[in-house]
């Protein structure tokens, strides 16, 4: 995430969120805990945006 604010994909704000959805993510591996997993999941309105525009930001840097 941090290369990506460093080549200009990300902006600041956009590298704090994805770090947090890596770290849901990570938390959410093997969990048991339901109130957790439902904390996360409220998150994912959140994450859906950041992650289409991860990948219409690689392909149009990809494009050249």
């Amino acid at each position: 995430m941090r290369t990506f604010r460093e080549i200009g994909l990300f902006d600041e704000d956009t590298t704090v969120l994805a770090l947090q959805m890596f770290n849901d993510r990570n938390l959410t591996v093997h969990t048991y805990n339901e109130a957790l997993a439902n904390e996360i999941y409220s998150k994912l309105t959140l994450y859906a945006p950041l992650l289409k525009n991860w990948i219409t930001n690689m392909i149009l840097s990809s494009q050249g």
